[in-house]
């Protein structure tokens, strides 16, 4: 194995973590809020402008959770030989690779396509994007108790 400093170590996880509380706490926020007001007057224009601004902090966020998981599973072993957890390791990075495929898909064909079409056509567009939004909140509920599986050991 590598030699590890802690706190280098404490310093990629604190990064990873703020990433994951930022991004998965902005979707969670919207999953709960979002549906409670959406027979609101004005909610369309307000649920636009609320996604664009989440984009931003939300991309911000996933380099945050790539730059600390990728640091701490540096400092781990994981890019050097067979460690314990290397595995898991590995498999829920493919599976952050899929959320940001999600994101990219909502973020730029999906979403933009809900908010120009017109509204008898955006429909279905404002459909998908809610799916691939959810699915992308469930992959990354899934991937933060894969990585309490892999902190554990």
């Amino acid at each position: 194995t590598l030699p590890m400093s802690t706190s280098w170590l404490t310093l990629a996880v604190a990064l990873h973590l703020l990433g994951i509380i930022v991004w998965l706490g902005g979707m969670i926020f919207i999953a709960v809020v979002f549906p409670r007001i959406r027979h609101l007057p004005g909610f369309l224009t307000f649920a636009e402008r609320t996604g664009r601004a989440f984009q931003l902090v939300s991309y911000l966020a996933f380099a945050l959770i790539l730059a600390g998981g990728l640091w701490a599973g540096y400092l781990r072993g994981y890019f050097h030989g067979a460690q314990p957890g290397a595995v898991l390791f590995w498999h829920k990075f493919a599976i952050f690779l899929v959320i940001l495929v999600l994101a990219l898909l909502h973020d730029l064909w999906l979403g933009p396509r809900a908010t120009a079409s017109p509204p008898e056509t955006a429909k279905p567009y404002r459909r998908a994007a809610r799916w691939v939004s959810r699915l992308a909140l469930l992959l990354g509920l899934a991937n933060f108790v894969l990585g309490i599986l892999l902190s554990r050991g």
